[in-house]
């Protein structure tokens, strides 16, 4: 992990667990030749949104996302 990711006092701790998890995982994978994939969704439309209504559409998204994972699957949410 990266100086600028471990000094950024914009990253939060759950935002680091999830970076280090990933280069875990990454090099794993490369270890033994997998593939990998990411995934990321871009909500920042909702950010036109009010206050309380923005903050229930996020809340729905993580909650699809979270059903969608398997038991070996990561996430981490980015600007909330």
């Amino acid at each position: 992990m990266s100086t600028l990711e471990t000094s950024n006092p914009s990253v939060t701790e759950t935002q680091r667990n999830f970076l280090k998890q990933a280069e875990v995982e990454l090099k794993r994978a490369e270890r033994y030749r997998v593939f990998v994939s990411l995934v990321v969704l871009d909500i920042s439309a909702i950010e036109r949104l009010d206050d309380p209504e923005r903050l229930a559409v996020a809340d729905q998204v993580e909650s699809l996302v979270r059903a969608s994972l398997r038991g070996c699957d990561y996430y981490s949410i980015c600007g909330r």
